[in-house]
Parts: C-alpha cells; sequence; structure tokens
C-alpha cells in the first residue's frame, strides 16, 4: 500500500513536470523571442539578424556582389557600384532637388545627380546617373527608394550601363543614347 502511495506520487510529480516541459516548449517557441516578422524582401526572426555564411547581412551581400560585377569581369558593362540610373522623374524636377532629395536620406554630400537635359529647352529628359561616394549606399538606395513617389511619378531606379552597352540595348526605360 505504501508502495502504491509512493508510486502515484512519484507519476504525479513526473506528469506535473512534464506539462510545465511542454508549456515552456511552447512559450519558447511562440514567445517573443522567436516571433516572426515580415520585411520588404523575406520573413526572419526578430532576435536573429539575416547573416549569410560569409557572415554579411543582406546589403553587404549585394553590394560585394555588385562590385564583383563591375570589377571583376573582362569587359563589364555597368559603369561602377556607385553608379545607379535613374528614369520616370518629373520634368519640373532639377538636378539638384533630386540630390538634396537623396542627401536628405543618405548623408550630406554622399549623393550627385546628374539628370539630362534638353539643350534647346532646358527641362529635364526624365532620366539620369545618380553617383554615390560608397557603393553600399547606391546598394541601400537600390533596395529602399526603388518605386517611391519624387514629384507627380514614381523614380525607377537600375544599374547604370555603360553608353557601348545602351548601343546594343535600347529599350532600356523607353530612351535612346543621344547624339552628341
Amino acid at each position: 500500500m505504501i508502495i502504491l502511495k509512493i508510486l502515484f506520487m512519484f507519476v504525479s510529480l513526473i506528469q506535473s513536470f512534464m506539462i510545465k516541459k511542454i508549456k515552456w516548449g511552447e512559450e519558447n517557441l511562440h514567445g517573443s523571442q522567436f516571433r516572426l516578422y515580415k520585411t520588404k524582401y523575406f520573413r526572419k526572426f526578430k532576435t536573429i539578424p539575416y547573416l549569410r555564411d560569409s557572415g554579411e547581412n543582406h546589403i553587404k551581400e549585394l553590394t560585394r556582389e555588385r562590385v564583383k560585377l563591375n570589377k571583376h569581369t573582362t569587359n563589364p558593362i555597368t559603369r561602377g557600384a556607385n553608379f545607379l540610373f535613374i528614369c520616370n522623374l518629373d520634368n519640373r524636377l532639377s538636378s539638384q532637388d533630386v540630390t538634396h532629395f537623396f542627401n536628405y536620406f543618405i548623408g550630406i554630400g554622399n549623393c550627385v545627380a546628374q539628370i539630362k537635359r534638353n539643350r534647346y529647352t532646358g527641362r529635364n529628359m526624365g532620366h539620369g546617373i545618380l553617383k554615390f561616394k560608397k557603393a553600399e549606399d547606391a546598394t541601400i538606395v537600390l533596395l529602399n527608394y526603388q518605386g517611391i513617389k519624387l514629384g507627380e511619378k514614381n523614380i525607377i531606379l537600375t544599374e547604370a550601363f555603360k553608353n557601348d552597352y545602351l548601343e546594343q540595348k535600347k529599350h532600356i526605360c523607353n530612351i535612346f543614347k543621344p547624339r552628341i
């Protein structure tokens, strides 16, 4: 009888321990430490930073790939990782307006916009080149500011290609290489 009471107490202790362990595991799985949240590009855990095998986050890794695309190929087609092509600009914007806009977010003096102007009217033609001091800033702008409204239109950001490549592919943003 005494053995049966001890066995019954032991079973109830084990059962309560197992219930606590299961509850702790559920709290741990769905607790604040492991809650998923959605970013613009992917889902990730709140507390675990997004690091690749190389130990870099996605912005640094993409910047490294953009630099590699330009420097380590025999015939690079892009102007460089520091350059971006901007098109679909509002005609009322000037180079200074676009420069001030991106310098506000990236940092003063880190971006220079060269917007193509019509030589007869002096108005911009809706496209141009953005030059950044650091390639990482260009990557951040490419990821975060794609399609934002600047003036009355949503801008389009792409890699800045060299002129000889544009002669082969004249359909980028529906523009043609100007004859100078």
